[in-house]
């Protein structure tokens, strides 16, 4: 039923799953190459320079959101005190 006007997709099945066995040990080796490629202390310096300006933003971000939260309770709690919106 896949098979082609000629009957060659033995051929070609065959050629494709070699591709793919191909593709994945290619893999393996690079993640090998990579994960012997440089000593721990490396890593851990490496990941903290590239990773701490954007975990600096993420902290400012949480700690701007808790603070507005904070001052949008403390307005709805002297809304409902005082029966009026309270004024910026």
């Amino acid at each position: 039923m896949n098979e082609g006007r000629d009957g060659r997709t033995k051929g070609r099945t065959l050629w494709r799953s070699n591709r793919v066995g191909c593709a994945i040990l290619a893999l393996m080796v690079v993640i090998l190459v990579i994960g012997t490629a440089c000593d721990e202390e490396e890593a851990f310096r490496s990941f903290r320079s590239a990773a701490s300006d954007s975990m600096q933003a993420g902290v400012n971000d949480i700690m701007d959101g808790v603070v507005d939260g904070l001052f949008a309770v403390i307005d709805q709690g002297l809304e409902d005190s005082d029966g009026s919106a309270a004024t910026p």
